[in-house]
């Protein structure tokens, strides 16, 4: 099986991702509690920006569909 050949479960970083992984648990509770914070707070900017560019580029189109200016 080809396949099998090139991806191992078993074999450490044979995804091709783990030598990217970061091994948060074993920092201290201060800075993962810190890294969750700045992650969710990322998350919120870009949904934000992210909603309203949308909003700006659809907006016209739909107040004109419901009737409105």
């Amino acid at each position: 099986m080809p396949c099998a050949e090139k991806y191992d479960s078993h074999k450490p970083g044979s995804d091709g991702w783990t030598a990217a992984m970061i091994d948060t648990l074993s920092l201290p509770p201060t800075v993962q509690a810190a890294g969750l914070i700045g992650t969710v707070l990322l998350e919120a900017i870009v949904l934000h920006v992210g909603y309203g560019v949308v909003t700006k580029a659809l907006g016209p189109n739909v107040k004109q569909a419901l009737g409105g200016e």
